[in-house]
């Protein structure tokens, strides 16, 4: 794969494993946060619903 970057600063493949980790820990917080009543489920699975589309897209425009 060549060496896309975005804004000439971050290589595309860096940008995508950050979103893919930042997926990662999204998901293990929002179950924790929902079950101690700090995040409503529903807003815990939008937010993991946008960044898994974040980190989809990202995924795509490299390929």
């Amino acid at each position: 794969m060549a060496q896309t970057t975005l804004s000439g600063s971050f290589p595309i493949a860096a940008v995508i494993t950050d979103a893919q980790r930042g997926l990662h820990m999204r998901r293990q917080l929002h179950r924790s946060l929902c079950r101690a009543d700090k995040l409503f489920q529903a807003d815990g699975n939008k937010g993991i619903a946008q960044t898994q589309v974040i980190a989809q897209r990202l995924t795509e425009a490299a390929a």
